[in-house]
């Protein structure tokens, strides 16, 4: 495992104007920019393409902005937290995750129904 700093595995969180401390795990999953480039590239590909190919494919909200910070490390504690998972029960990681299709508008009644009921008092 590849031993970085604690300043390059700090990460801050915004919301509503402030500033919330942030979570420091021991470890950090980082995305080799350069072997992705290379395999990229061995397919013909750069990252645009492999942006469109992504949100075409998957049907991902997800902007070419958001897309290349997760390739720049700044949001990966999800990835992190599904790879040490997979890890400690040692199996295949499709063995446990699957990609579902989501109901876009009945998820963003469920958040906002969330919202109402959560943080009323904020």
């Amino acid at each position: 495992m590849e031993k970085i700093s604690g300043e390059q595995n700090q990460s801050s969180k915004r919301g509503r104007g402030s500033i919330r401390s942030s979570t420091i795990h021991k470890v950090d999953m980082e995305i080799n920019k350069d072997e992705l480039k290379l395999i990229l590239d061995s397919r013909g590909m750069n990252f645009v393409e492999l942006h469109r190919r992504i949100v075409d494919k998957f049907g991902l909200d997800l902007s070419y902005k958001g897309f290349m910070s997760l390739l720049y490390n700044q949001s990966s504690w999800k990835l992190l937290y599904a790879y040490v998972i997979q890890e400690v029960v040692d199996v295949p990681f499709t063995q446990f995750f699957k990609l579902v299709t989501v109901d876009v508008e009945d998820r963003k009644r469920q958040k906002q129904e969330f919202k109402i009921k959560y943080e009323r008092g904020k």
